[in-house]
């Protein structure tokens, strides 16, 4: 026989979970659209893996919050929704036309998803559990990352025209 998850007290560490997930699939959305207008092979390949590695982490994060008691609401519903649902390059703020801003606009992301990660491991109240799972997905985000970041730095761009 199922158990139903236990319901807890942690009201504000569900929410900033929630914005978690909501990020990495925004995140991986960016992605999934640079790799489509990116020709480079290795690039093309970090990239991708990098939208495969945040789609595995917001599941991750969502199966934790049922564990946690979280009820299924709107919200998570809604990331669900989000991760099947294609989105255009403009919704992105993606600019295909540039393949260097684009590569760089994909980097930049890396300052959303460290801030999004240390704000809720800087949280007292946080089961250690959680905090494990969130250290290793943090440690697996900066090295994805440093990938993307050293085949970037051996590419060579044309000058603007």
């Amino acid at each position: 026989m199922l158990k139903t998850p236990r319901r807890t007290n942690y009201p504000g560490i569900i929410s900033k979970i929630s914005e978690l997930i909501y990020t990495l699939q925004r995140e991986k959305q960016k992605y999934d659209t640079a790799v489509a207008f990116i020709n480079h092979r290795q690039l093309r390949d970090t990239i991708h893996y990098l939208a495969q590695e945040n789609n595995h982490y917001a599941c991750e994060l969502q199966s934790q919050l049922y564990m946690m008691g979280a009820p299924v609401n709107e919200a998570s519903v809604k990331v669900l929704e989000m991760a099947n649902e294609q989105i255009l390059p403009a919704d992105t703020g993606i600019d295909i036309q540039n393949r260097e801003v684009m590569i760089h606009q994909c980097c930049d992301s890396e300052k959303k998803m460290i801030a999004a990660y240390r704000s809720i491991l800087n949280e007292p109240m946080l089961p250690e559990d959680i905090r494990r799972v969130l250290r290793y997905q943090l440690n697996g985000v900066l090295y994805a990352f440093l990938q993307l970041k050293l085949v970037c730095s051996t590419l060579t761009f044309p000058a603007a025209r």
